[in-house]
């Protein structure tokens, strides 16, 4: 004869049961509701703020004149050929200062590392014969001088003639030694309309260096 169990089963595994659904629906929610651990963040050794890079001086120095409430006297003399010059039909200012302050961005590069045809007009004064004693440099940063002018655009730019070198501070820069001919002869291979004018050039040395200049003028192809 089957004897009726003294205890109901039920009343054990049902409660069991439930509390194993409960753990596995936990289970199942978890990557849900479980948030993303807070990666852990050195704090900075160094909270300063590191110092600006000190401007080269020569851009300092531009700066400043352009800050100056008016034109130094030096500056005002070759101002003044200029405004005879042209005549008031240009009508340009008394004193350009402020109006090149709000025109003009200063910044320091390398003639032969220039943007290529990005403006509309160039001046280049005593600079690629005052860099290098090399024909081949020079050349190089002439053409890179002419590049960087729009096609139809102004270059102008003056070199000194046959110079034998100059000093800064007791310190020997190089120098390339040119003719009024060899100098128009590079730039009639980089742009049209190249036009060389001979300034004040005399057998002897006007000043110890150099004995005149070239001013030319061209259309940039």
């Amino acid at each position: 004869m089957i004897e009726r169990p003294k205890r109901a089963v039920t009343r054990f595994f049902v409660p069991l049961i439930d509390v194993l659904i409960l753990l596995f629906c936990i289970f199942l929610l978890m990557p849900f509701v479980a948030t993303e651990p807070k990666p852990e963040t050195e704090e900075p050794k160094d909270q300063v703020k590191a110092a600006e890079p000190e401007l080269p001086r020569d851009v300092r120095e531009l700066q400043a004149e352009l800050q100056r409430d008016e034109m130094r006297p030096q500056w005002r003399h070759f101002w003044n050929v200029t405004l005879d010059a042209y005549g008031p039909e240009w009508r340009l200012p008394a004193d350009p200062i402020s109006l090149l302050r709000r025109r003009c961005t200063i910044s320091q590069g390398s003639i032969f590392n220039l943007p290529e045809r990005t403006w509309d007009a160039a001046t280049m004064f005593f600079c690629a014969e005052s860099i290098t004693e090399r024909q081949n440099e020079f050349e190089a940063a002439c053409a890179s001088f002419a590049r960087c002018v729009k096609p139809g655009g102004a270059l102008i730019a003056a070199f000194l003639v046959r110079s034998s070198g100059y000093e800064v501070a007791g310190r020997k820069f190089p120098v390339l030694g040119l003719s009024a001919e060899s100098i128009e002869s590079t730039f009639t291979a980089l742009a049209v309309k190249v036009k060389a004018e001979r300034i004040g050039i005399v057998p002897r040395e006007i000043r110890s260096g150099y004995s005149g200049f070239v001013l030319l003028t061209g259309t940039a192809a």
